[in-house]
């Protein structure tokens, strides 16, 4: 699912890597988590370490009819 992401919007960012799609100083908010799981995580550097292990744990092996969306007006 992740090489779907960053396929569809390798046109718009520079970086081989999901994480290279994200701002220096990205700013995470999770409404919904579990116990010891972060609530607010601020920096690229912060999410990777989240994520770190991740592809270990969960194995996404399709995406149904993914889509970019962004509002309008919006440079992209």
């Amino acid at each position: 699912m992740v090489d779907n992401i960053e396929e569809g919007l390798r046109v718009y960012v520079d970086g081989d890597h999901f994480f290279d799609l994200l701002a220096e100083d990205v700013v995470f908010d999770f409404v919904i988590t579990v116990p010891s799981y972060s609530r607010h995580v601020v920096g690229r550097g912060s999410v990777i370490e989240l994520y770190r292990g991740y592809g270990a744990t969960f194995s996404p092996d399709r995406c149904y009819a993914p889509r970019l969306r962004r509002p309008r007006g919006t440079p992209l």
